[in-house]
């Protein structure tokens, strides 16, 4: 799926790409691979935030905070959620 969307242009393409990285983000992390659930998410909002797609944002501040809780860190849980 993320190779068929980066074939594609336009900005529906950039949003579908960072909502497919929110989901990756999501599969990584219930496989327990934190690093590259967070790599993913972390790639996923700084897309989302550059052409400002606000759903996409937000799917990705959720899965970081689901991974930050996954991990321990409450804190960082409570930041990215209250975002």
């Amino acid at each position: 799926a993320l190779a068929l969307v980066e074939s594609l242009a336009g900005d529906d393409a950039r949003e579908l790409h960072s909502l497919l990285l929110a989901n990756s983000a999501w599969a990584y992390g219930m496989l327990g691979d934190y690093v590259r659930a967070q790599q993913d998410a972390e790639q996923g909002l700084i897309e989302a935030r550059q052409f400002r797609h606000q759903r996409a944002e937000a799917r990705n501040l959720n899965a970081l905070g689901v991974i930050s809780r996954a991990v321990g860190d409450l804190d960082g849980a409570l930041g990215y959620f209250q975002q």
